[in-house]
């Protein structure tokens, strides 16, 4: 009998260290977006620019201030970039899914199979700049999980962005 308390002690006791070590992760995780929100929203104020849609992603928030047209990009991944888009600069946003090539044959036989890299939006300027691609999914830091999820949101961003950027009209007689 004493085996068996002793041996259902010993299993709680690491289930419990085991949820304490959850519980302390998530708190840190809570933590961090909260500063990277801050630091994000006190960029767009440094601009002037009051967020009506924003979106966090693993490596990045994506700030839309519609009133003014601009839409504000902070990268965390390794260095804190801002990136500033003036959508009355834009000319087109659309969507674009991006493949890489992968070899999964031998030196003999080569068998190149087609994998997704990444999923995003891809802006292309009136001033014909170099495009701007906006990732979304990226198979590196992406579970291949969430793939549905952020192509919906891409999408759903680019129907956003689309309608405020402003086109040239034409007039025929």
């Amino acid at each position: 009998m004493s085996t068996i308390i002793t041996g259902a002690i010993l299993i709680l006791s690491t289930v419990g260290i085991l949820f304490f070590f959850i519980f302390i992760n998530t708190q840190k995780n809570k933590k961090r977006r909260k500063a990277l929100l801050n630091t994000f929203n006190q960029a767009g104020a440094d601009k002037g620019l009051t967020f009506s849609s924003q979106e966090v992603l693993t490596e990045k928030i994506i700030g839309l201030d519609g009133l003014h047209h601009k839409l504000l990009i902070f990268e965390f991944n390794n260095s804190n970039t801002i990136i500033h888009i003036n959508l009355d600069d834009v000319k087109n946003c659309s969507f674009k899914k991006e493949y890489t090539h992968v070899n999964f044959g031998n030196e003999k036989k080569a068998d190149i199979e087609r994998q997704l890299g990444s999923i995003g939006l891809e802006f292309s300027f009136k001033n014909s700049s170099e495009p701007f691609f906006l990732s979304f999914y990226n198979d590196n830091t992406n579970s291949i999980y969430d793939m549905a999820d952020l192509e919906t949101k891409a999408k759903n961003w680019e129907i956003m962005l689309s309608k405020m950027i402003s086109k040239d009209i034409k007039v025929r007689a």
